[in-house]
């Protein structure tokens, strides 16, 4: 197989990269999958698709079935890929290909006409995803490392570039500022965490996406509060 795949420095704040099993699936797929429509057993496969099967995905990337499994559900869930299964079998769509492998070329002035409108049409594009990306409401982590330090009574020096990268991720992927506030608040009140000293309560933990999925939500507020009247009323009794 020859050729190549483009991609671009944004995947660094994808909310997938530092899942190393669910990163390499993905590009695997996005290296598997057709560059042009194409017939398989009487059926045409688009570009930006291909046929395969769970366990052949395990044997091509070294990843156990469990684990391919959990993965594909992985990029289900956020609509990186659908699947379709068939007696032929599997077919998975990278939901984003055409986005992802836009053809462009290299070019000069000194090139002709409908190669500079390529390059025109590429700058063009370049400038619009730097648009959205200012659009994302930004974080100032100086009030956030202070508000976790004021929550747990902490001395965390700062939050390291893994962790600003993490919570910039969750706000592109529709969390919202109050969303972590409202963690940290809850964390706070969750008797587990009270109880080890909120040990575990550090910026990079709350800007994991499982984190937030978990703490952020009022019902897990009214849960830790309903814990806690619990356990006063059997503390009573």
């Amino acid at each position: 197989m020859s050729g190549w795949i483009k991609i671009h420095r944004s995947i660094l704040d994808w909310e997938w990269y530092e899942d190393t099993n669910t990163f390499r699936l993905f590009i695997h797929l996005i290296l598997k999958a057709n560059h042009k429509d194409k017939n398989y057993k009487g059926k045409l496969i688009k570009r930006g698709s291909l046929v395969t099967g769970r366990e052949l995905l395990s044997v091509e990337t070294g990843l156990s079935i469990q684990q391919i499994r959990t993965c594909l559900e992985r990029l289900k869930s956020t609509n990186e890929i659908t699947i379709k299964s068939s007696s032929k079998g599997t077919e998975i769509q990278v939901v984003k290909y055409n986005e992802y492998q836009l053809v462009t070329n290299d070019v000069t002035n000194n090139q002709p006409t409908s190669n500079q409108q390529v390059t025109t049409n590429k700058n063009v594009k370049n400038i619009k995803n730097e648009k959205e990306y200012s659009n994302i409401e930004s974080i100032d982590f100086d009030v956030l490392l202070k508000f976790i330090n004021d929550s747990f009574d902490r001395k965390f020096r700062l939050i390291n570039d893994k962790a600003k990268k993490q919570f910039k991720a969750r706000l592109k992927n529709g969390y919202t500022k109050e969303d972590i506030k409202q963690c940290i608040v809850n964390l706070k009140s969750n008797t587990y965490h009270k109880e080890s000293g909120y040990q575990y309560c550090t910026p990079e933990f709350i800007s994991r996406q499982d984190t937030l999925d978990k703490y952020s939500s009022l019902k897990q507020q009214k849960e830790n509060l309903s814990l806690q009247e619990q356990i006063i009323k059997n503390y009573k009794a």
